[in-house]
Formats: C-alpha cells, sequence, structure tokens
C-alpha cells in the first residue's frame, strides 16, 4: 500500500467518526392516534431525563406544531410515549394547562375527543383546535425534560 493510499484511508476513517460523532441523537418518538389516523413526532425540545430551565420549557410549549391531527368528539384519542419517558412519567397541557394532576408512568393513556374542546367564552360554542403537549418530567421532582407539541381539530 502507497503512502498515499494509506494517507486516503486515514483520512476517510477520521472524517467518518467526525461525521459520527457530529451527529445529534434524536429525541424519543411520541404517537398521538385518533380512530384510524395516527402521527409522529420528535420533541420539540429534549434534554436527555435532565432538567430544562424554566424560560426554555416556556419557550417549546410555546412553539407550536406543524403536526396536525382531527378529532371528532366521540373518537378517543390515545397517546403513546417512549418507556424511559414513561419512566421519570409525564403529563399531557392542553393550552399550556396541565390536563391531569398525577404524571403518567404508564407507556399510553387516552382521553375522549371531546375532554379537548372546551366550551368557547363567547356564545357558548365550543373550540375547534387545541394545542396538547406531552410533558416529560425531569429526574428531579417539578422539573421538564422534554415537551412534544401537536394539534387537535376537531371535525363536524
Amino acid at each position: 500500500m502507497t503512502i498515499r493510499r494509506r494517507a486516503a484511508a486515514i483520512g476517510a476513517v477520521t472524517l467518518g467518526l467526525f461525521a459520527l460523532a457530529a451527529c445529534e441523537k434524536p429525541s424519543p418518538i411520541t404517537t398521538v392516534t385518533a380512530g384510524s389516523d395516527s402521527i409522529s413526532f420528535e420533541a420539540s425540545c429534549y434534554n436527555e431525563g435532565e432538567a430544562l430551565g424554566n424560560n426554555e420549557q416556556k419557550k417549546c410549549q410555546n412553539a407550536g406544531s406543524a403536526k396536525t391531527i382531527e378529532v371528532s368528539p366521540e373518537t378517543e384519542v390515545r397517546f403513546g410515549v417512549d418507556p424511559k419517558i414513561a419512566e421519570q412519567g409525564w403529563i399531557i397541557a392542553i393550552n399550556n394547562q396541565p390536563a391531569i394532576n398525577k404524571p403518567i408512568e404508564k407507556t399510553y393513556t387516552y382521553f375522549t375527543g371531546q375532554s379537548f374542546f372546551q366550551a368557547a367564552a363567547q356564545g357558548g360554542q365550543g373550540a375547534k383546535t387545541a394545542t396538547v403537549s406531552i410533558i416529560a418530567q425531569g429526574e428531579k421532582p417539578g422539573t421538564t425534560s422534554g415537551v412534544w407539541n401537536f394539534k387537535l381539530k376537531q371535525t363536524d
């Protein structure tokens, strides 16, 4: 093997290792299913179980989402999270308000569609969309390690 070939091989290996080191590990996937429709998505923010700062958590919850799933009020909406998220617990927030008081420690839960669409303040008509966040608890109580956002759109 010539010196040039050896140098090229060493350079290729070095470049490959550098490229692998630069890759960011993806966040755990969360899945939401309504009827026969399903969406899966990565976190808006995720910190590998470590706590996000309060400002970062609020920023992540307000980031919104490009993912939307349509739901009728009678439809069962199912949520699934990665087992490592379930180990530390997670909650569901609707329009930035917690939907439950106690963290869920299972990989799966569900609600009916009507629970997401509260009556609007004016005219008693129901809201047509809801911003939903899945919030992963951090290792320390009261902290957050990740936020996943999506929208529910009510069908008629």
